[in-house]
């Protein structure tokens, strides 16, 4: 399945903004530097950064992605192979290593559990979402998988590959995704808890103190070395460590909780997919029914239909992101509705209900509370998948342990059907995405043609964009032709008039928002320009203009 979605996936343009600087850092890393050339390096100008907004930039040079300079790392092999798809296939392998080793943890549990958790991960939850499009999500999902599997074989052989490979996955997890040094340091403390208990109880060294302290430790040190790093590639003096710029993000425990928890929808409750709530509510419902009327089967039988109907009517409207984790992955509810104390009194299943309910906690007061970039399902707790799914999937099975084998088979598959079609609206918004940024950049490019000429001649296209959204990045690949306004709109015009200065004769502009508010914002500046608005194009579908600007005499394009 995983092979189909890659290769009916188009990876030849973005499906999120975040996508640009990761390709862009790749790519020249497959050149053999950390660095790009910049656009306009001496255009002297804070109202500008170039189309893939870097996130350092010093003298002719940009840097694109080096907060965590290990992912990139990760899929330069990739796509110095194969490009864009060479780096996304990099990307669905590792969200195939993260289901294989969630599998194997439930396995541990419970055997019957690994096939069913095996698509759960794979193609029936968020992580389908992360793995449609180039993002570190992945790769932190695929340390976590490994690191817990190793940990078990750890506790149980005390073998010392175990735990190495312990080690080695708090390392990279940490160094992966900011939120990875949160779960670590949480996952060494309540071993490090669990470790002490036992060994008060034993009178000895529980391994559990041991792996712990290892995890604790390695994570505390990755964080250090990953801001070192960083800082060492860039030579700026400052810190692209998210950790260490927490203070600047402005943040709020309960709209962060709210919007990655809970928010069914995207942006506006308009555009919230009726159906999809719906087959959420109603597989909960059923898992609820179940819970309080066992003898009485009939009102579950009928809520899970009609949640999996609900789920496959959901895909008869245009695709939407939805940004909480509940919404979008149901079976974390239906699995919490199906614990029972027999199942939670397993250490696999009560350690990992505790260091993932500490982690949710612990990241809605350090995440942005507004999401910070488009997403499916909380893409904060993607990494959390590996280790959560094990226990919801074992859960589910052990209160239909009793029904015929027949109904069994049927409620699970019905489950995993409709875990598959809510994630899949998810992948289906992924591909949206690509068709309409392909589209934006086929007429772009259509009407300008890039010139490898001094900028005095060259055609220029500056993005206007209303919000700092990253719209430009799309552009990755023709960054030295591209570059984008920043804080205002209106930042445009004025930016237009110092590079007019130095010789520009003409620039295109290119913006998703309103053209008469950008025009109305800069008009100042564009009546110092002395320009006009030459043409007007619309992108067929989007609300996507752009716009060619010039001396009233200039003509052509």
């Amino acid at each position: 399945m995983l092979v189909i979605v890659g290769l009916f996936t188009p990876t030849s343009d973005n499906a999120l903004p975040d996508e640009g600087v990761y390709l862009a850092q790749a790519r020249a890393l497959s050149h053999g530097s950390w660095s790009l050339e910049r656009a306009l390096p001496n255009a002297r100008s804070t109202n500008y950064v170039d189309s893939i907004a870097p996130e350092v930039t010093k003298d002719s040079h940009m840097f694109p992605y080096v907060r965590h300079p290990l992912f990139p790392i990760v899929l330069t092999p990739g796509f110095a192979l194969g490009g864009p798809t060479g780096a996304y296939l990099t990307v669905l392998s590792l969200l195939l290593v993260a289901a294989v080793a969630a599998a194997r943890l439930a396995g541990t549990v419970n055997p019957s559990a690994e096939v069913p958790t095996l698509y759960v991960v794979s193609v029936g939850s968020p992580l389908l979402f992360s793995g449609s499009f180039v993002s570190g999500h992945t790769l932190a999902a695929a340390a976590v998988g490994g690191g817990a599997l190793a940990l078990v074989r750890y506790l149980e052989s005390g073998r010392s590959r175990w735990y190495v490979l312990v080690v080695l996955a708090a390392v990279v997890c940490t160094m992966a995704r900011s939120e990875g040094a949160v779960l670590s340091l949480i996952a060494g403390a309540v071993l490090v808890s669990i470790g002490v208990l036992q060994s008060l109880r034993l009178r000895d060294l529980h391994r559990a103190t041991v792996a712990g302290i290892a995890i604790g430790a390695s994570a505390a040190l990755a964080v250090i070395v990953d801001s070192y790093w960083s800082r060492s590639i860039t030579g700026a003096g400052q810190s692209t460590s998210a950790l260490e710029r927490i203070e600047a993000i402005r943040r709020s425990p309960g709209r962060a909780a709210w919007i990655s928890l809970l928010q069914p929808w995207d942006g506006s409750a308009i555009s919230a997919n009726t159906f999809l709530i719906l087959a959420g509510v109603c597989l909960v419902g059923a898992a609820a029914a179940w819970a309080v009327a066992r003898s009485h089967p009939l009102a579950a039988a009928g809520l899970l239909t009609l949640g999996v109907v609900a789920a496959a009517m959901a895909h008869t409207t245009s695709p939407n992101l939805v940004n909480g984790l509940l919404p979008a992955f149901p079976l974390v509810l239906v699995g919490a509705l199906s614990l029972r104390v027999r199942t939670i009194r397993a250490p696999i299943v009560s350690t990992s209900l505790a260091i993932c309910a500490l982690t949710i906690v612990a990241l809605c007061f350090v995440i942005y509370d507004d999401g910070g970039a488009n997403q499916w399902g909380g893409r904060f707790y993607h990494l959390l998948i590996p280790i959560l799914t094990p226990v919801l999937v074992v859960a589910c099975l052990r209160v239909i342990d009793d029904i015929s084998p027949r109904s069994r088979r049927t409620t699970i598959a019905a489950v995993l059907v409709a875990s598959v079609l809510i994630s899949a609206i998810g992948l289906r918004a992924s591909i949206l995405f690509r068709h309409i940024h392909h589209d934006v950049r086929v007429a772009v490019e259509a009407r300008i043609q890039p010139s490898p000429s001094d900028a005095s001649t060259r055609s220029l296209l500056v993005v206007a964009s209303p919000t700092n959204d990253g719209f430009s990045r799309m552009f990755w690949r023709d960054e030295p032709n591209f570059v984008t306004v920043r804080e205002s709109m209106s930042s445009t015009f004025s930016l237009l008039l110092r590079l007019q200065r130095q010789g520009l004769a003409s620039a295109y502009v290119l913006t998703p928002g309103d053209v008469r508010l950008l025009e109305f914002g800069g008009r100042n500046d564009l009546a110092k320009l002395g320009w006009v608005r030459l043409s007007t194009d619309r992108v067929p579908g989007t609300s996507v203009h752009l716009l060619k600007y010039g001396p009233p005499a200039h003509n052509g394009d």
